[in-house]
């Protein structure tokens, strides 16, 4: 399998992970893999009727690269913001509170993963 594909397939999997623990805590999934030509949104969600998150999940099976949270740089949390304000656009009836979040999703060698939610993930 190629390298690439492979890690389109470990992405996908750190999404479904993601999503999964979103709902659990009570989390609409209102989209996901948002695409526009400047760039995507992972996950956009529903927390209640007045709170909508743009999330974005970055996840790592070895630090070569450094943490999942460190490959969200101001120039992602930019990409991140335009779509953002594209979806708003698109979708005017979804609430205006604006919210923006990370989820770390590390794969540990012990066969188990070490997921972090920051619910401010841009403050």
């Amino acid at each position: 399998m190629k390298a690439k594909s492979l890690n389109r397939k470990k992405g996908e999997t750190g999404e479904k992970l993601a999503k999964e623990f979103l709902e659990k805590l009570g989390y609409k999934i209102i989209a996901a893999n948002f695409r526009k030509k400047c760039g995507e949104i992972d996950i956009i969600a529903d927390k209640s009727q007045n709170n909508i998150y743009f999330i974005e999940v970055k996840s790592r099976f070895q630090n070569n690269f450094g943490m999942p949270l460190e490959a969200v740089n101001g120039k992602k949390m930019d990409k991140i913001a335009k779509v953002s304000e594209l979806f708003l656009l698109e979708y005017p009836e979804t609430p205006k509170s604006i919210n923006y979040a990370i989820i770390s999703i590390e794969y540990l060698s012990n066969s188990s993963i070490k997921l972090i939610f920051f619910e401010n993930g841009f403050d």
